[in-house]
């Protein structure tokens, strides 16, 4: 391929010693690709399939070309071959190519809600309706049409940022969670936050070093307004970090994660798990620490975090680190901590001094303490969720 390269730059006359070798090399890379890289021609089901995405049909638009709707869920369930007049119509009707229609089908007869895309075989459909559910498939038809379609629409979905119908892997992640989190329940979480953040215009541009001491002082400082968590995000959006609020999918115990758009802008994604002002600043703040220390140096492309599960690397020790001490200063924090004194008039009295909501103080007592019934007053005052309805 660097000789045929090369030998394009000088266009070299046909019959010349330098245009019989490109000629000859041009074949060489063509009978190898045939043999280890072909690609051929799409089989009936998948060109039938195509041709209904690019038209919107649903399976009953078929039976005009099939005979009846008992026939077109044959065919679409690969029960079925197509018949010489099956062909005929689909060619005529639809513009499928003779050629590919009678091809033999290279799918079994498994039901196509059940045989998804190469490499998501396991896909589970629980997690197929919620993701249809929450509409962020390209598809207006029901949900039993939307299973019928499983393979493509998945396909179209979960391709997002990368070459069209490959599905990429969880590339360069850092996993905080549990071994029992399905992984592609986890690929479409994040696919979703990507897609999402895609549509949002940014105000400004991101530079990590515009996340200093002060920006994070006034980002928590937000905590004492009724509407901060929201302005929190707006702030974060104007200096480039597109925030995402996505609730996490079953079969897995997502709190938030960082990632980057393909055009390079850092996401954050949360779920808001927990409707607690506390939890959502510290998953805010995590992420954030993500996005500064890890993210924008190269060092990973991914986290995503399930916070209630220990630290087990350094990456996500720094941004547990990262997100403690930009909430609470460590001098002031451990003042107060030495103090000894946890009651609820002493944390909202030294919450004020510094600046933020109590439930921040007071989410940080109930870690160092790992109990989480004290100062529950002060927690459950503290609601969120009401501020994110629309996407929580």
């Amino acid at each position: 391929m660097n000789r045929i390269a090369e030998l394009m730059t000088i266009d070299p006359a046909p019959g010349s010693a330098a245009g019989d070798e490109l000629e000859l090399l041009a074949h060489l890379v063509e009978d190898y690709e045939t043999k280890h890289h072909d690609i051929g021609l799409p089989t009936p089901l998948e060109a039938i399939w195509f041709r209904m995405e690019q038209q919107n049909l649903r399976p009953k638009d078929l039976i005009s070309y099939l005979g009846s709707a008992s026939r077109v869920s044959e065919v679409l369930g690969g029960k079925r071959q197509l018949s010489l007049e099956m062909i005929r119509k689909l060619n005529k009707g639809l513009g499928i190519p003779t050629e590919v229609l009678v091809q033999q089908a290279q799918r079994n007869g498994t039901q196509r809600s059940k045989a998804l895309v190469k490499g998501v075989s396991e896909f589970p459909m629980v997690i197929f309706k919620e993701v249809f559910q929450r509409a962020t498939l390209r598809f207006r038809g029901t949900l039993a049409d939307a299973k019928e379609r499983a393979e493509l629409l998945l396909k179209d979905f979960l391709c997002f940022g990368t070459a069209p119908h490959a599905i990429p892997a969880l590339n360069r992640q850092a996993l905080r969670g549990r071994s029992t989190d399905n992984s592609l329940a986890l690929l479409a979480w994040k696919t979703r936050i990507l897609r999402v953040a895609a549509t949002k215009r940014l105000k400004g541009k991101f530079d990590p070093s515009d996340v200093t001491k002060e920006f994070t002082h006034n980002l928590v400082a937000l905590s004492r307004l009724k509407d901060g968590p929201r302005l929190a995000i707006e702030e974060l959006e104007n200096n480039g970090i597109v925030v995402v609020i996505e609730r996490h999918l079953s079969k897995t115990h997502l709190d938030g994660a960082a990632m980057r758009l393909p055009s390079g802008n850092p996401v954050i994604g949360l779920t808001l798990r927990y409707d607690r002002l506390d939890n959502f600043f510290f998953c805010l703040f995590h992420e954030l620490g993500h996005v500064v220390r890890h993210i924008a140096t190269g060092k990973a492309d991914l986290f995503l975090d399930d916070l209630d599960q220990d630290a087990t690397d350094k990456l996500e020790e720094e941004a547990d680190e990262f997100a403690l001490r930009n909430l609470l200063p460590a001098t002031d924090w451990q003042r107060f901590w030495q103090a000894g004194d946890f009651s609820v008039a002493a944390v909202r009295r030294e919450a004020k001094r510094l600046g933020v909501h109590g439930a921040i103080l007071a989410g940080r007592v109930q870690r160092e303490k790992n109990d989480y019934k004290s100062l529950s007053r002060i927690i459950t005052e503290a609601k969120i969720r009401h501020l994110f309805e629309s996407a929580a």
